[in-house]
């Protein structure tokens, strides 16, 4: 069936590719002032995922540029996934401090709504004590989400961490009952079978979906192609979920960022036609 067709008669994918937001995990890729400039000039990107210390490293000037630019805009990695991922197995006091820098940081984020933290959630789930200490973790985050309006983002990637730990996601989401808590999912297109199926690898996570970042490794040769991405526009097409869909190359200094962002924003371009 072509990509642009309808879906169980449900929905017209036409109409639907017209309204979705594309751009740019500059966030994940710790772009330079330069490399963002480069990366984000395209009329087809109007989402961005940007770190708190990146944003503010701009002037006031080009910080009201960016977030009046941008129909779409979050933080990403609130803290480095090198702390995050440790957190669960740290002492009280530690599991404190992260807490209170967190609520902080909500705070620091302005307008933005949503921003990302990386805990390995390959690593916590199916360990009962981790998930607890996690469980703890964000029950503990939850009033600073609540007075600053925010919503976090639990990174997730695909196919990775396999549809077993998926449904464990799902479970430890419904369990947690926290509304503002969602994911980020982070698929890696070059890692899939050519006839992967989105349902089988991520089951119900289109539900708690909140953004998408496409990964790969630019300077093995890899590209992003319409077959990659048309597959997950089509899964998150039934819930309606319009984006952000982020595109997140990596390259040695980023030196492969503005060209694959170029073909990105083609690739978008010809979606919304």
């Amino acid at each position: 069936m072509p990509d642009s067709g309808t879906i169980k008669n449900i929905i017209s994918l036409r109409d639907y590719y017209k309204d979705l937001h594309f751009g740019i995990a500059a966030g994940k890729l710790s772009l330079s002032a330069a490399h963002l400039e480069e990366c984000t000039v395209y009329n087809a990107f109007d989402a961005l995922e940007i770190r708190l210390e990146q944003l503010e490293a701009l002037s006031a000037p080009e910080r009201k540029k960016y977030l009046s630019k941008f129909k779409i805009c979050h933080c990403g990695n609130l803290l480095a996934p090198a702390l995050t991922t440790l957190i669960t197995g740290a002492g009280r006091m530690i599991q404190k401090e992260f807490t209170e820098t967190c609520s902080q940081l909500f705070e620091k984020l302005g307008d933005i709504q949503y921003a990302s933290l990386d805990f390995s959630l390959s690593q916590v789930l199916g360990d009962p004590e981790s998930e607890a200490v996690l469980r703890k973790l964000l029950h503990g985050l939850h009033p600073a989400l609540v007075r600053t309006g925010k919503t976090l983002l639990l990174s997730y990637s695909l196919p990775l961490n396999g549809s077993e730990n998926s449904r464990r996601l799902t479970a430890f989401l419904r369990n947690l009952m926290i509304p503002d808590i969602k994911l980020r999912l982070e698929i890696h297109p070059h890692d899939l079978k050519p006839d992967f199926n989105p349902e089988e690898l991520a089951g119900t996570l289109r539900l708690e979906t909140r953004s998408v970042l496409f990964c790969y490794n630019a300077d093995a040769g890899n590209h992003l192609l319409r077959a990659h991405v048309a597959p997950w526009l089509r899964y998150f097409a039934l819930t309606g979920f319009k984006g952000p869909f982020l595109l997140s190359p990596f390259s040695r200094e980023n030196s492969l960022c503005p060209v694959e962002c170029a073909g990105y924003a083609k690739l978008a371009e010809d979606f919304k036609k």
